[in-house]
């Protein structure tokens, strides 16, 4: 049997390597989607670039639970590729400690992150990424459709069929997902 020793020290190189991949993930998420966003943005609006940073953070949560298990192997592969570089993989066998005893570890933090990452990050992502659409839907310009400059939209809430039935708005529907849980 594996010693708590080297359990926790197995345990700590994991989930340092998984931290780091996931501020890794973070970055480039917030990076596309801050680029993607100014790319998006009429200049004839007045948005702060601040604003479309926001929306950016706001919308990286849902991404990131989508990475998390990408993440997970490749925080595994980096934590015992430096336990080999060191030779304490090599030690840790020479002293009798099967693989399946030093993958122990790994398996464990990851099954404890992920219970947590289901149980308790997965409603706030969603609630994040609620609100970053709803930033980017007051970021765009709506007088837009009420001047008649265009009529065409892809959104990702029900809003389109809304201001077509509702307000007689002239749009037409490129794309409709439901988001609240209706469909």
């Amino acid at each position: 049997m594996i010693g708590r020793t080297l359990f926790r020290y197995i345990s700590w190189h994991f989930t340092k390597a998984l931290v780091a991949m996931m501020l890794l993930l973070l970055f480039l998420i917030v990076t596309v989607e801050f680029i993607e966003g100014l790319r998006r943005i009429d200049d004839s609006l007045n948005v702060s670039m601040g604003q479309i940073y926001l929306a950016a953070l706001f919308t990286a949560p849902f991404f990131i639970e989508k990475a998390f298990p990408f993440a997970c192997l490749f925080a595994a592969m980096i934590t015992l590729f430096q336990l080999n570089q060191k030779m304490e993989l090599v030690v840790a066998r020479a002293a009798g400690v099967s693989v399946w005893q030093f993958l122990m570890p790994i398996s464990t933090v990851a099954i404890v992150i992920g219970v947590f990452a289901a149980t308790v990050y997965n409603p706030l992502a969603i609630s994040f990424y609620e609100k970053s659409l709803d930033m980017v839907m007051e970021l765009n310009d709506w007088e837009g459709f009420a001047a008649r400059k265009f009529n065409l939209v892809h959104l990702l809430k029900p809003i389109p069929v809304w201001m077509r039935y509702n307000n007689q708005f002239p749009v037409k529907i490129l794309a409709w997902a439901h988001t609240n849980g209706s469909g």
